[in-house]
């Protein structure tokens, strides 16, 4: 049985495409312009910033601590699987799992790994409580406010 190949999507197919998509967006934007939901979008967007500023500010040498230990355990890794990048002792090897002979050894990049880490962590925190706290406070106004103007919606919608 062959496959039969299908011919790539012309360039007439797109635009109709891209005319719904800017269609949604639209109306997306209609029913998001609101005063309300904008101030508890922008202050859950801050106080999430803040708080998790806050919390790093204050406990900056004990994140910067468990960034390199994290750090020290990814190069462990690396140079496990790459020895080449080591210098060949298998006592540098077993010592890379303490986080100051591992940046000894790794240098300026463990320094980068190890501050990527942080800034990975402080995004990821920002995203996950804005998340869920846009989920608690924002989505049954936005949601009740976009059933009344579009009742068709209402059947199959669950509210959160």
């Amino acid at each position: 049985m062959e496959k039969t190949l299908t011919p790539p999507r012309s360039i007439t197919g797109f635009f109709p495409a891209l005319v719904e998509a800017l269609k949604c967006i639209s109306l997306g934007l209609k029913d998001s312009l609101n005063a309300k939901v904008i101030f508890y979008s922008v202050a859950i967007w801050v106080g999430s910033f803040l708080l998790w500023g806050a919390l790093f500010f204050w406990q900056w040498t004990n994140i910067v601590v468990l960034a390199k230990v994290a750090a020290a355990f990814v190069a462990l890794g690396i140079f496990s699987f790459f020895p080449h990048l080591l210098a060949a002792s298998t006592a540098t090897q077993a010592g890379m799992a303490m986080a100051s002979v591992a940046g000894g050894a790794a240098g300026f990049g463990f320094t980068i790994l190890s501050y990527a880490f942080v800034v990975a962590a402080f995004i990821f925190l920002i995203l996950i409580s804005v998340r869920i706290l846009l989920e608690v406070f924002l989505m049954k106004y936005v949601q009740t406010r976009t059933l009344t103007r579009y009742p068709q919606l209402e059947k199959g919608a669950e509210t959160s």
